[in-house]
This record gives C-alpha cells, sequence and structure tokens, in this order.
C-alpha cells in the first residue's frame, strides 16, 4: 500500500518549494545583475577607448605644433624626400603635372590633409571634385552652367584645382589660413582668392554666387558658428542657388563615445575639441535629422548622399538650395 503522508510531510514539502523558488529568484536577481554590470562594463570600455582617442589626437597635433612640423622650416628631410619621390615622376619639372596647376609643397599638404602624401593630395581632389559634379548632374545641374562659384573652406586648392578650366565661371576661393590662400594666389591663377575670418561677415556681395561648396568644415565647428556661417553663406547665395556641404554622419559614429551615440541617435550634434574649433582637433557630427531639421530648416534639401564625399570619406553630403524670393 501507498504511503500516505502526513500534514507534517506535506508542510516540510511546501516550505522546501517556497525555499527553491526563493533560491531561483535569488539566482535570477543575480543573473540580471551580472547582465548589467557587463554592459555597464562595454560601455565604459567604450567611453574610455572614444576618450583615449580624442585625447591622443589632441596630444598629437599639440605635439606636431610644438616641434614645429607644420612650419616648412622644421619640417624633415626624410618627409620632404618623400613627398619628392611621390611627385617627381609626374613631370621632368617635378612637383606639377604638366599642363596642370603646381602641387603645393608638402608642409601645406600636411597642414590641410594629415598627411605629406601628395598622390592622396591629388587623387582626394580628384575625387572632392567628381563627387560634386555627380552630386550636380544628379540633380539635373552642370557645374559649367553656373556663373559664380565659391569654394569656402578651400585650404591649398585640393579642390578647386580641378576647375581651371571652366572657361564661363567666375571661380572664388576663401579660407581663414593666410599661409595657404597665398600659395594659392601665387600658384592658382585662374581663380579668386581671399581670407576670411573664423567668424565674420565675408567680403562678398549679397547673392553673388550661384553655387557654394563646403567640404568638411561644417564637421570642424560649434554649433554656434555652424549657425553663423550657414547663415553667412545663405546671404551671399542668389536666390535658387546651391549650397553643397559634407557631414560626420552614421558612418562616422564608431568615433562616438555612449553618451554621444545616444545625443545622435536622438538627433542631436555632437561636437568634440570646441576650443580648438577651426582645427582637425574639433570633430563635429551631425545626425541627418538635425541638418533638416536645425541648420538648413531655412533652405530646400533637394539630395542627400550618405558616405557620399568621396574625397572626405566617408562624410555625407547635403545639397541644399535656397528659395526663391516671393
Amino acid at each position: 500500500m501507498p504511503t500516505q503522508q502526513t500534514p507534517t510531510d506535506l508542510n516540510r514539502l511546501q516550505v522546501q518549494l517556497q525555499q527553491t523558488q526563493a533560491e531561483l529568484e535569488l539566482t535570477k536577481s543575480q543573473l540580471q545583475q551580472t547582465q548589467a554590470d557587463l554592459i555597464q562594463a562595454k560601455a565604459t570600455i567604450i567611453a574610455m577607448e572614444s576618450s583615449k582617442f580624442w585625447k591622443l589626437r589632441k596630444v598629437w597635433f599639440s605635439l606636431k605644433q610644438t616641434l614645429g612640423l607644420t612650419n616648412p622650416a622644421t619640417a624633415t628631410a626624410l618627409e620632404r624626400l618623400k613627398f619628392w619621390q611621390q611627385t617627381a615622376w609626374r613631370s621632368p619639372q617635378g612637383g606639377q603635372l604638366a599642363g596642370e596647376p603646381p602641387i603645393p609643397p608638402p608642409h601645406l599638404i600636411h597642414f590641410v590633409t594629415g598627411s605629406y602624401d601628395a598622390s592622396w593630395f591629388l587623387k582626394s581632389g580628384a575625387l572632392a571634385a567628381q563627387s560634386i559634379r555627380d552630386t550636380l548632374e544628379k540633380n539635373g545641374l552642370q557645374i559649367e552652367n553656373f556663373s559664380s562659384i565659391l569654394d569656402f573652406g578651400c585650404g591649398v586648392g585640393r579642390a578647386i584645382r580641378y576647375w581651371n578650366r571652366l572657361e564661363k565661371t567666375a571661380v572664388y576661393g576663401t579660407d581663414y589660413n593666410p599661409d595657404l590662400i597665398e600659395w594659392c594666389k601665387k600658384n592658382l591663377t585662374f581663380a579668386h582668392f581671399q581670407t576670411n575670418n573664423l567668424v565674420g561677415k565675408l567680403e562678398y556681395e549679397n547673392e553673388q554666387f550661384d553655387f557654394i561648396y563646403a567640404l568638411s568644415v561644417f564637421t570642424h565647428l560649434t554649433e554656434a558658428n555652424q549657425f553663423f556661417w550657414i547663415e553667412e553663406l545663405t546671404r551671399i547665395l542668389q536666390p535658387g542657388g546651391y549650397l553643397l556641404i559634407t557631414t560626420h554622419g552614421e558612418q562616422c559614429t564608431s568615433h562616438l563615445f555612449p553618451e554621444g551615440r545616444e545625443l545622435f541617435n536622438q538627433g542631436q550634434l555632437v561636437v568634440y575639441g570646441g576650443e580648438q574649433e577651426g582645427t582637425n582637433v574639433c570633430a563635429a557630427f551631425h545626425p541627418q535629422r538635425y541638418v533638416r531639421e536645425k541648420l538648413a530648416k531655412n533652405l530646400i534639401v533637394v539630395d542627400f548622399i550618405p558616405a557620399g564625399a568621396l574625397g572626405n570619406p566617408p562624410q555625407d553630403v547635403y545639397l541644399l538650395k535656397k528659395p526663391l524670393a516671393d
């Protein structure tokens, strides 16, 4: 006959069951805490790595200035030799392609690209110019049909050099670095150049240009100055004229630490190194929503090409249009 359990046995089993359930709940709670700790640890590691990236970026930039590596008088012989090895094969003169504009000296190339590689300077400039052409043609436009164009933040002519055969278009370039503009004035004589302040009105007339482009300019400005420059460029742009800009978008977010990524995902602008804006230490990251709703809110977004800036990979391209006057 089966053994009949007494009330005492049932009570004991019930207590054991309750204890087992309590242990399971405790284990579950510990597992959840462990998972939370792992997530926090991962976020901390990412933040530390990102913070280290920006600290090293700033340290390296300061070190180059301290050592004078951006100064032509102190650029090393090895770097200069590398530059001329890369360019000498291009023409008997060395440093200049036959029938093409001269190639800037190594210290100026390094200042705008972070590299002494003349081949990359020429290639990235050609890609930038082609990217501009492709974006315009995609939208039924030809650069040859513009009467007056401006390269805002032209540097040492990396892209503007490829407009030397525009016959009916007045070509202008401006940059806040006087050394770069001095070289451009002497060597890219088909265009008109002038310097500008980091913040301040440009010396151009209202509605002077029907096309303006700014390659990797808004990527190195604080929010306040981005708003200033978008308004100033709109001032000198003709109604119905076009403005092309490039930004750090989704493809560049691997450089963001978790807090920055969260802000980016919320559609907010993220800026690092703002105390050194105008240099490569300062980096701004633009969600598409931010550009459409805030930065370019008074302009028409004609086209958006993710990672479309071939000469400034992997930046995004925006083609904007100034509305016609009422």
